[in-house]
């Protein structure tokens, strides 16, 4: 059995989304909640170090297609791609891909998640805003 490397639980009642790096019973790493002050916008919460993200979603009205998901980090612009790159935006550079598995033997496993060398030092920001898209879009918010 593979380790798992990241954890995700929603609060559905409480509307918030908790990360931890491991398995469930693992230190939480982030916390999402939706914006009070901006519709289609999740603030994502970092415990250590402490800082937070704005995350915007963009939607799209066609069958199959998703939308545009946007951020900012260390003044740098970033963008997910659908539900599957993420991309620099100043530089075009893919920063991590997500291939999704149909079928999947593990329901609780959403695909493998690559993260280029360029997005090394980003990893866990890469692995919790696609976490984040992915719970969104199970709750029909995207």
């Amino acid at each position: 059995m593979k380790e798992i490397k990241y954890y995700c639980e929603a609060d559905q009642e409480n509307d918030k989304i908790t990360i931890h790096r491991g398995g469930k019973d693992s230190p939480v790493i982030a916390n999402a909640t939706h914006c009070l002050e901006k519709d289609g916008v999740t603030d994502i919460h970092f415990v250590d170090p402490k800082f937070t993200i704005c995350m915007e979603h963009a939607h799209t009205y066609l069958p199959f297609f998703h939308g545009k998901h946007s951020f900012s980090y260390n003044d740098k612009k970033y963008h997910w791609k659908g539900h599957t790159a993420l991309i620099d935006d100043e530089t075009g550079v893919l920063i991590a891909a997500l291939h999704t598995r149909f079928r999947e033997p593990d329901p609780q496993k959403l695909g493998t998640l690559v993260v280029t060398p360029d997005g090394r030092p980003m990893l866990d920001l890469a692995a919790i805003t696609c976490l984040i898209i992915q719970e969104r879009s199970e709750e029909g918010r995207l």
